[in-house]
C-alpha cells in the first residue's frame, strides 16, 4: 500500500510526537525491529507505548509483553499500554494494539487522551526525504529535551557542582593572591584534619571536607564521577533521598580515615560518591538490570574506574570504603522489591548497630592535645588574615 520509508518515517514522526507534546522519553530503538519504545512515567493509563512500522500481526506479543514487564519494573510503572502501528497492511487490532495511517485509527479508548493523533501522519511525495527530515528533526528535538529534563533532574548535584567550583576558586585566591600554603588553604575552607576534629571540636570537617578541591585534576576527576552516577542515581532517589545519601557518604567516608588513625588532610567528595555508586548497584540487582550483558559491562568499568583513583596519590582509600559501605546498606533500605523485606529492616538494623559502633571507635581514637607544629602554622596564617581570635580559639584547645 505504502513503500517501508514511508511508514519509518511515520514512525519517527510519531515518535517525536509522543516526545514532543505529551512528555514521554525514549528507552529503545532497535532499527532492525523497525520499533521504538517511549515511557511517560506520569501517565498513569499508558505509562508504556511501543510503535511500529511493522504490521501487527507480525508483532511477537510475548516478546513485547516481557520487554514492557522489564521497563515496567526499571521505571517502576504499570506494564499496561498500547502497541501502535503506523503499518496500513495490518489487518488485527483491540484496545492495546492499534493501527494509525493519516487521517485514521483503530478503537481503542486508550487514544482518547491523544486527541489530535489523527492529524501526526500525512503521506508523502518523497518518502525517502521525509524519513531523513524526520530523523533530523527527532534528534533536535531529543536533545532539547535531554538538556531540559537534565538539568531539571540533577538540581541538586549542579548545586554541589556550583559550591565545589566556587571553594576550589577561592582556594586558588588564598594560595596566588594571599601567599597560603596548599595545606593551609585546605584547612583554612574546611578541610578534614583529625587534631582540630578532635580537640578543636571542629565535627563540621566530617562533611565540608566534601566540597573542598584545591587541585584541578582531583576536581576534575570528581565532577564527571558526580555527573555520571548522578544522571541515574538523582532522578532515581529523589531530591532528599539523594542529597541524604551525599552527605551520610561524605561523613561515613571521613569517619572511616578518623578511625584508622590518620592526621593527614582530607578532602574530596568521594566518600558521596561511593555512597552513590553502592545505591546504583543495589537498585540494578534489585530491578534485575545487572543482568543485561552491557549494563554489567558499564557498572564493572565504573567499579574499575573508582577503584583505580582510590590508589592516586592522596587519595584515601578508607574514603571510598566508608561512603560505598554506606550506600550499599542505603541501597536496600531505599528498595521496594518485596521479596526484600526483611532484608530491609536487617539492613536498618545493622546500619544502625555499625552507626554506634563507628561512633564508639572514633571516641577511642580520640588523641589527646600535643604540640602541633602545622596547627602553629595555621593559626599565624589565621591571624596574620585578620581572625585572631580563631587564631587564639585553636591555640588554647591544642596547647
Amino acid at each position: 500500500m505504502f513503500p517501508q520509508s514511508q511508514y519509518d518515517a511515520w514512525l519517527i514522526e510519531l515518535s517525536e510526537y509522543f516526545i514532543k507534546k505529551h512528555g514521554y522519553q525514549m528507552v529503545a530503538m532497535p532499527k532492525e525491529q523497525k520499533e521504538v519504545w517511549l515511557c511517560n512515567v506520569e501517565n498513569k493509563e499508558t505509562p508504556i507505548l511501543m510503535l511500529s512500522a511493522q504490521t501487527t500481526d507480525s508483532m511477537d506479543q510475548v516478546a513485547i509483553m516481557e520487554h514492557r514487564k522489564a521497563l515496567a519494573t526499571v521505571f517502576h510503572v504499570n506494564h499496561l499500554g498500547l502497541n501502535i502501528s503506523v503499518n496500513q497492511e495490518s489487518l488485527m487490532s483491540d484496545e492495546y494494539t492499534v493501527v494509525l495511517g493519516p487521517g485514521s485509527q483503530s478503537v481503542s479508548s486508550l487514544l482518547n487522551s491523544f486527541n489530535d493523533i489523527k492529524m501526526v501522519l500525512n503521506e508523502s511525495n518523497n518518502p525517502d526525504r521525509a524519513l531523513k527530515k524526520a530523523y533530523m528533526s527527532l534528534g533536535r528535538t531529543a536533545m532539547k529535551l535531554q538538556k531540559k529534563a537534565l538539568r531539571r533532574a540533577l538540581k541538586v548535584s549542579t548545586v554541589v557542582a556550583i559550591i565545589t567550583i566556587v571553594v576550589f576558586l577561592m582556594s586558588l585566591y588564598l594560595q596566588l593572591q594571599k601567599g597560603v600554603s596548599l595545606e593551609v588553604t585546605a584547612i583554612m575552607l574546611g578541610a578534614y584534619y583529625k587534631p582540630l576534629i578532635s580537640y578543636g571540636g571542629e565535627w563540621f570537617r566530617l562533611l565540608t571536607s566534601g566540597f573542598l578541591h584545591v587541585d584541578y585534576f582531583h576536581l576534575l576527576i570528581n565532577l564527571l564521577a558526580l555527573k555520571n552516577l548522578a544522571t541515574l542515581a538523582e532522578p532515581l532517589l529523589g531530591t532528599k533521598k539523594y542529597i541524604l545519601v551525599l552527605l551520610l557518604g561524605i561523613i561515613f567516608g571521613n569517619a572511616f580515615v578518623f578511625v584508622r588513625g590518620t592526621t593527614s588532610i582530607g578532602l574530596g567528595l568521594s566518600g558521596g560518591l561511593f555512597a552513590l555508586l553502592g545505591v546504583v548497584l543495589v537498585y540494578m540487582f534489585e530491578t534485575g538490570a545487572i543482568k543485561n550483558p552491557r549494563v554489567r559491562q558499564q557498572m564493572i568499568s565504573i567499579l574499575l574506574i573508582n577503584l583505580m583513583i582510590g590508589f592516586f596519590p592522596g587519595i584515601s582509600m578508607m574514603a571510598h570504603i566508608g561512603g560505598f559501605q554506606l550506600g550499599l546498606f542505603m541501597g536496600v533500605i531505599f528498595s521496594k522489591k518485596k521479596e526484600w523485606e526483611e532484608i530491609r529492616k536487617g539492613a536498618k538494623i545493622i546500619l544502625s548497630v555499625f552507626s554506634l559502633a563507628m561512633i564508639g571507635a572514633m571516641i577511642y581514637k580520640m588523641p589527646t592535645p600535643s604540640d602541633d607544629v602545622f596547627v602553629l602554622q595555621i593559626a599565624k596564617t589565621y591571624s596574620q588574615l585578620g581572625f585572631k581570635s580563631y587564631a587564639s580559639r585553636i591555640l588554647r584547645l591544642l596547647f
